[in-house]
C-alpha cells in the first residue's frame, strides 16, 4: 500500500496538500490479466516501451483509478468505491499526479512498486517490465514489432503556431513530430493537449 502526499491548487486557486492512498490486490492483478488477456509483466513492458501518447494516457489513467481508495483505520479496511474513485479522478489532485507520472518515469516506477503486493513487487524487473518467475519455461519477452510511419512533408510551423482545433484534429504521427512524441520531453501545455486528444479518441471508440 502506498501513501501519496499531493500538493495542488483547488478551484479557488488556493494551495492544498492532501494525503491519498493507493493499493492493488492480487485479485485485482488477476482481474486485470483476465480483462486484458495478458500478464502484468506485459502490461508494464508496454508502458516502458511505447511512446504512443494515445496508448500511454489510458494506461496511466486506468492504473490510477484501479488503485485509489479510502483507508479505514478503525475497521482495518481499504475501501474502493465508484463515488470515491470518480471524485478523485475529476480532482486537481489527480491532474497533478498524472502530470508527475508523465514527466518523471522514476516516480511512476516508485508508485507501481508501492501499490503492488510486496511479494509481487519484488519479482518485477522494471527495466523490462517482466516478472522474475523462478523455473519459468520462458520469461523472455518477444521482440516488439514497430511500425515505421512516414510523416507527411508539410510541417513548417511550430507547435505554438497551431490552433487548438488543428492540434485536436491532426493525425497522431504529426502531433508526435511536433511534440517529440516523448512525454518526458513535453511541456505541461503539450501534455495537457495530448491528454485531451487521448480522451477524445476514447470517447469516439465508446
Amino acid at each position: 500500500m502506498l501513501k501519496k502526499t499531493i500538493k495542488y491548487k483547488n478551484y479557488d486557486e488556493e494551495d492544498v496538500v492532501g494525503d491519498f492512498w493507493f493499493h492493488l490486490t492480487k485479485a485485482e492483478l488477476l482481474e486485470l490479466k483476465l480483462i486484458k488477456g495478458e500478464g502484468f509483466d506485459v502490461y508494464l513492458a508496454k508502458l516502458a516501451e511505447t511512446q504512443d501518447m494515445a496508448e500511454i494516457l489510458p494506461l496511466f489513467k486506468e492504473i490510477i483509478s484501479l488503485t485509489v481508495g479510502e483507508r479505514d483505520e478503525e475497521n482495518k479496511r481499504f475501501v474502493k468505491s465508484k463515488e470515491f474513485t470518480d471524485n478523485f479522478m475529476y480532482s486537481e489532485a489527480y491532474s497533478e499526479l498524472f502530470l508527475e507520472f508523465m514527466t518523471d518515469t522514476q516516480a511512476f516506477i516508485t508508485f507501481i512498486n508501492g501499490v503492488m503486493p510486496k511479494d509481487l513487487a519484488e519479482m518485477v524487473d522494471f527495466s523490462t517490465g517482466q516478472l522474475k518467475v523462478p523455473n519459468s519455461a520462458d520469461t523472455t519477452a518477444s521482440p516488439r514489432q514497430v511500425q515505421v510511419i512516414e510523416l507527411p512533408k508539410e510541417v513548417d510551423r511550430t507547435y505554438e503556431q497551431y490552433t487548438e482545433e488543428e492540434l485536436m484534429a491532426m493525425p497522431m504521427a504529426q502531433f508526435d513530430k511536433l511534440t517529440t512524441g516523448d512525454p518526458r520531453k513535453m511541456t505541461k501545455e503539450q501534455l495537457q493537449m495530448a491528454y485531451r486528444r487521448a480522451t477524445q479518441a476514447n470517447t469516439i471508440k465508446e
